[in-house]
């Protein structure tokens, strides 16, 4: 998951951290815990290409598989080192903010952060009128989707939260 804070220039700040497996101090404590970071099995993107995500796992097992670092949930992810801490950022809304973006990694995998933005300032009108942030909630999902089939028959969940400023 990442969150970014939307600003009203067209630009962003990264709210958070994408929790990969594979970055140092996510591995580290992986490992510490009796688990280990290898590239997982391939899933087909399309026919002249796969994708071999970083993934945990159990150490010499071929499970949990997870692709992320941190996890609310999972007792089996967490026994061999995938936290459930999560990561908190205060920030407060200046006078150029927009809102901001919670999104699970089913949006982030192929829609950029500047994508979002000019999904978000595109619709932001409409949203406010209506006071319904649905337009860019389904434009955001339907985008995700499209690139996931551009990629293959795979489609990862795609969670989003808009929240923007009144």
């Amino acid at each position: 998951s990442r969150a970014i804070l939307i600003h009203n220039n067209n630009g962003y700040k990264l709210l958070s951290n994408d929790h990969k497996p594979n970055l140092p101090q996510e591995k580290s404590r992986i490992m510490k815990m009796g688990g280990e970071v290898r590239k997982g099995k391939e899933y087909k993107v399309n026919d002249d290409n796969a994708i071999f995500p970083y993934r945990v796992y159990k150490k010499g097992e071929d499970y949990p598989g997870l692709a992320m670092s941190r996890s609310l949930g999972d007792l089996n992810a967490k026994s061999v080192g995938v936290s459930n801490e999560p990561e908190i950022v205060k920030t407060k809304f200046q006078e150029n903010d927009l809102g901001i973006v919670i999104a699970s990694d089913g949006l982030w995998e192929y829609v950029s952060n500047e994508e979002v933005v000019k999904v978000i300032t595109k619709n932001l009108n409409e949203c406010q009128e209506k006071h319904n942030c649905d337009v860019i909630v389904n434009e955001l999902q339907e985008l995700a989707r499209e690139r996931f089939l551009e990629k293959g028959k795979y489609i990862d969940d795609i969670s989003i939260i808009v929240i923007l400023r009144k």
